[in-house]
């Protein structure tokens, strides 16, 4: 079982971000690891996002 804790320290994320993973999986434990494993690979391929100052 797949707990709100666990998911925060694999993904680094918010508790918001959390909660929306669990609504999307809908209790679903397969849908929610393939949801993690999708967001984990997409960390990887995707840059990071900068913060670009406006002068």
């Amino acid at each position: 079982m797949i707990t709100r804790e666990n998911i925060k320290e694999i993904l680094n994320c918010s508790d918001a971000y959390v909660n929306c993973i669990l609504k999307w999986a809908q209790g679903d434990e397969k849908k929610l690891v393939d949801l993690i494993n999708t967001k984990l690979k997409e960390r990887s391929i995707r840059p990071a996002m900068t913060i670009l100052e406006v002068v």
